[in-house]
């Protein structure tokens, strides 16, 4: 579904990938494992179009990405990243500012199954009405979650989204995730507990920072 052909990237004269090389079947469970600094974010911004790569091409569904294509890719994609303080307002005027992106635009709100999702993920009922700024990092991360799956997208790609979670909820929504047959995920993690998954492969980045992975 996804390939990464011989990525590499440079940031001051140094490289931050180097050669980088990945297949990721439809439907599969993949880990980017390793060391902060390595290059993991820098791949998902590559693979949808925020970042260039110096050296390589990306494939999807056995075309090669360009600018007129990038669009097909970014529909069917959910990113969820770690920056969780960029938001404001309520909870649910997070949830209607995401669902008014143009890749979300044929997606409508249905706030019994969002609120099914949040109950899931141990969240109050009245969390639609709370300012998202003064709730917990834990609160905040399984709110995006939340709201993340209930966009129900082909593909997510997952960074760090379990960091502020305790050892429970971290196996609960990595089994979620890992439980969703039809999603192709890729996540990005120091949390032991993915490692502990079967059914994940995982890619230990680290080294160079070279990687042959197909």
């Amino acid at each position: 579904m996804i390939e990464f052909k011989n990525i590499s990237k440079k940031f001051k004269d140094r490289y931050i990938l180097n050669n980088f090389n990945l297949k990721v079947p439809q439907g599969s469970k993949t880990l980017l494992y390793g060391k902060s600094g390595i290059g993991k974010t820098t791949i998902f911004r590559i693979l949808l179009g925020f970042t260039q790569p110096d050296e390589g091409e990306i494939f999807f569904k056995e075309e090669k990405i360009n600018a007129k294509n990038i669009w097909d890719l970014r529909k069917e994609t959910a990113y969820l990243g770690q920056e969780l303080d960029v938001l404001e307002g309520t909870v649910q005027d997070i949830i209607n500012n995401i669902l008014s992106y143009k890749v979300n635009e044929n997606i409508s709100f249905d706030k019994n199954k969002i609120i099914k999702l949040m109950n899931y993920f141990q969240l109050e009922e009245n969390v639609l009405e709370k300012d998202y700024q003064t709730l917990s990092g834990g609160e905040k991360q399984r709110i995006l979650i939340s709201i993340f799956s209930f966009l129900n997208k082909k593909i997510y790609l997952l960074d760090e989204i379990t960091s502020s979670l305790d050892k429970d909820m971290k196996n609960k929504v990595i089994d979620y995730f890992l439980s969703k047959e039809e999603w192709t995920v890729i996540s990005i993690s120091h949390d032991h507990e993915w490692l502990s998954k079967d059914g994940i492969k995982i890619i230990e980045l680290g080294g160079n920072n070279n990687g042959t992975n197909n």
